[in-house]
């Protein structure tokens, strides 16, 4: 077993790669075996093989029989650009593959401790595989705390990873960015859970309580539960679960139940890029002020998704202040306190809504096909998902409007769960949202319904 993930990985790894414009593993990379979970620069410990790592190599934990490595030293520096680590838990993306409930391997830091995890100075590739990373937290006692499990100033991918319960706390004055990861480069999640980090500032700026980076893809993941926390009046705490900067691509993803003080989910902050949403649920988050899912600065796209019971102050739960596109999706109950255009709000002289074959409630731009209705959508749940990963998604009931009144423009073959649940049934006539109710979908499992 040893290594049989990773090479069952890298035909997948490479093309994901060339997708993402990022560098593809070299097929001469040196195998590196960690043998031992002690911390304490002993041959065949993680910190002794990294430190000997060049280049390209990949750091093979996949062998180990104990279920935890604590870094009693600190975080594990690396500084070489491009470093792949392969754990126990390594997917094949097929049905079934991928468990992040029973990965066998966590990585973490002594309780109390002020330590990241990894801290990657390279420019590369930081590629972290079938593993659990978790309980980092970086408080430095001065300057800015950047990441709180993983720091990169390349590109981070992770693939059937868990990375929770991580925090970067920033002193007074200064600034908290990616409570669980910080790129200065492009981040992917592929297959995995980011979950339960915090970026925290007493007053200053916090922002990206999951992953603060430039670039940022998802695909079959579930960005939950992160925040961006100010702790007295003075803070500014913004994008709980995502912050980007360059373009963002969401697909057959579910961020869910972030928070901040203005913008729960998912902020993309450049005018030059993209933020495109595909088959995906973004549910439940929450901003005490300002947008209780998605701002983007940057043109939108929305394709096949849930944008539901999400909640704000002020503005709706999706706001874009520059053109916005939505097609066969849903956005709807959504709340915030001051009323107003609750779930969608195009922002700006001469910026434009466009689509059709949607549901939205409540929007302050008008679009074809629309319907204004209670989609009857069951609560956040595991409905299934080929690759195993608990991803959660809202259900309709039988009655609902969306059932068959949608539309499928980029031909995908399954709804937000992926293989063995089509997205058109019956052909040709798809459901609007990320969720496709299937010939054997039956209430009596359903707990209820919003």
């Amino acid at each position: 077993m040893q290594f049989a993930n990773t090479l069952r990985m890298a035909p997948l790894v490479a093309c994901l790669a060339a997708a993402l414009g990022l560098p593809s593993p070299s097929a001469h990379a040196a195998i590196r075996n960690v043998i031992s979970c002690a911390d304490d620069l002993s041959v065949g410990t993680l910190r002794q093989v990294v430190s000997v790592a060049v280049d390209g190599d990949i750091v093979d934990m996949s062998g180990l029989t104990c279920g935890t490595i604590t870094l009693m030293h600190g975080e594990i520096p690396i500084a070489v650009n491009n470093l792949d680590f392969q754990g126990p838990g390594g997917p094949n993306l097929g049905p079934g593959d991928v468990s992040l409930d029973h990965l066998l391997l966590t990585v973490t830091v002594p309780s109390g401790a002020s330590s990241r995890i990894f801290h990657h100075t390279g420019t590369g590739r930081l590629h972290l595989n079938g593993f659990r990373v978790a309980g980092g937290h970086y408080a430095p006692v001065s300057g800015d705390a950047k990441g709180g499990c993983i720091n990169s100033a390349g590109n981070v991918r992770v693939v059937g990873v868990v990375v929770s319960n991580c925090a970067a706390a920033a002193p007074s004055g200064f600034i908290a960015v990616g409570g669980g990861i910080f790129s200065s480069g492009y981040t992917n999640v592929t297959a995995s859970r980011v979950s339960g980090n915090s970026a925290i500032t007493p007053d200053g700026y916090a922002t990206g309580g999951g992953v603060a980076t430039n670039g940022f893809s998802a695909y079959a993941s579930t960005i939950s539960g992160n925040s961006a926390v100010g702790q007295n009046a003075a803070a500014v705490a913004i994008c709980g679960g995502i912050n980007a900067t360059g373009n963002v691509t969401v697909t057959q993803t579910t961020i869910d139940s972030n928070q901040a003080l203005n913008v729960g989910g998912l902020c993309e902050r450049s005018t030059g890029t993209t933020a495109k949403f595909v088959n995906s649920t973004i549910s439940g988050n929450t901003a005490s002020g300002n947008i209780g899912a998605v701002s983007s600065a940057a043109p939108i796209q929305i394709y096949n998704s849930t944008f539901a019971f999400n909640s704000g102050n002020d503005k709706a739960a999706v706001f874009s202040n520059a053109n916005a596109m939505v097609v066969s999706s849903i956005i709807a109950k959504n709340t915030t306190t001051l009323g107003g255009f609750t779930d969608l709000y195009v922002n700006g002289a001469g910026h434009t809504l466009s689509g059709s074959n949607n549901l939205i409630i409540s929007s302050n731009l008008g679009l074809p096909d629309t319907i204004r209705a209670d989609p009857q959508l069951t609560p956040l749940a595991v409905h299934g998902d080929f690759l195993n990963v608990g991803l959660r998604t809202h259900a309709p009931l039988a009655t609902s409007v969306v059932v068959d009144n949608g539309r499928n423009p980029l031909s995908l073959t399954t709804d937000e769960r992926g293989t063995g649940y089509a997205r058109e049934v019956p052909a040709g006539a798809p459901d609007i949202g990320a969720y496709e109710r299937q010939v054997n979908d039956d209430e009596i499992f359903y707990s209820g319904f919003d």
